[in-house]
């Protein structure tokens, strides 16, 4: 019999028997080009590595699908979505937002229990701003790569509950998106 453990996500315990992490997370690098606009793109770009997605380019992506630096619109989960998945009609990106931060780390964590990596919307501050960034593990701390112009992956680690306070108390950052299998 597995000795099961309990992490705290908020206020409540969730019950695991081990922790969840994708599983060759530390292989995938996609640094980010563009350090004020770009986390999306590369976000994204991360995704489709770990995914191993064929038959994007991943050359130019980052520059392609940079919204707001190239004048084409907002740099948001779904506009890029939208422009990605006019190109490549064979990728499914869905995005959702959340009402609480308990819910979406409850989410998050379905997700990569089942080798689904996803991009979390981070707050950074009270009074907005945001940073995308691929959620790789979650145990007593949720882990993720802070992209940044870098040729190995960078993580961070929070608890639970300062995302879920950023979530419910900040502006913004209440979405994800992820790729679907």
């Amino acid at each position: 019999m597995s000795k099961k453990t309990f992490y705290p996500i908020g206020r409540e315990l969730y019950e695991r028997k081990e922790m969840a992490e994708l599983p060759h997370w530390e292989n995938v690098v996609a640094p980010q080009k563009y350090e004020e606009t770009g986390c999306i793109p590369a976000g994204y770009e991360w995704l489709i590595r770990y995914l191993d997605i064929n038959k994007v380019n991943l050359n130019r992506f980052q520059d392609e699908f940079d919204l707001e630096r190239s004048h084409r619109g907002k740099n948001d989960f779904n506009s890029i979505a939208q422009e990605i998945m006019k190109k490549y009609r064979f990728i499914k990106i869905k995005t959702r937002d959340f009402p609480t931060g308990l819910e979406k780390l409850k989410f998050i964590l379905e997700l990569i229990e089942r080798d689904v990596p996803c991009l979390l919307s981070l707050a950074k501050t009270k009074a907005g701003g945001w940073h995308m960034v691929p959620v790789v593990k979650i145990d007593e701390k949720i882990k993720v790569i802070w992209l940044k112009n870098s040729q190995k992956n960078e993580t961070c680690e929070y608890s639970a509950g300062d995302i879920i306070r950023r979530h419910d108390e900040w502006k913004g950052g209440k979405d994800i998106a992820w790729i679907e299998k």
